[in-house]
């Protein structure tokens, strides 16, 4: 997979860099995980700071455009993407099937 920098723009209000890339690649589209550790190779970045927003198939090419946000803190994301964290809940006992 072959990745090139489109755009690459400093948003230092919400402390994040915002990048689009035009990706070539051999059998299917990148997955999000997939991006995210090329991404994370390309700017030395941990892959849990990216957010990919979109990643667009260019019909009938081998080839996609990415759009991802690149943020410095976990709680910087969290909180201007409105990510919450999920709380697990506690193992409920099942009811006991009845024996006749």
């Amino acid at each position: 997979m072959q990745s090139k920098i489109l755009e690459e723009k400093d948003s230092k209000l919400l402390e994040r860099k915002e990048i689009k890339l035009e990706v070539n690649f051999d059998k299917s589209t990148p997955s999000n995980l997939d991006m995210k550790k090329s991404i994370a190779n390309i700017f030395k970045t941990s892959e849990e700071l990216i957010l990919i927003k979109k990643i667009h198939q260019h019909f009938g090419a081998n080839k996609a455009t990415v759009q991802a946000n690149i943020y410095k803190d976990i709680e910087k994301l969290k909180k201007t993407e409105g990510i919450k964290e999920k709380k697990e809940k506690p193992a409920e006992a099942k009811p006991e099937a009845k024996k006749e």
